[in-house]
């Protein structure tokens, strides 16, 4: 099996560390409003890249952490 996917994984991770730990005082602040533009892409491209049943996975991830942290008001809007 290909593990491709790590590059554009480690890229988003990357991108994430960057945009933590730059000040946005200096011209060193620059990386830090770069570095979110670059980590979605990243991320959308190992979303498009993985298996599908990753895709699968992840999305159930999704649900069940939507479901157990919405808010009660918004179940009796279903």
């Amino acid at each position: 099996m290909n593990f491709y996917f790590v590059i554009p994984l480690s890229i988003f991770f990357l991108a994430l560390i960057v945009s933590l730990n730059t000040d946005g005082k200096t011209f060193d602040g620059i990386p830090s409003l770069i570095a979110p533009f670059v980590g979605v892409i990243a991320l959308i491209w190992f979303f498009a890249i993985i298996p599908w049943l990753f895709k699968a996975g992840c999305v159930l991830i999704l649900l069940s952490l939507s479901r157990i942290y919405l808010p009660d008001t918004l179940r009796m809007l279903k």
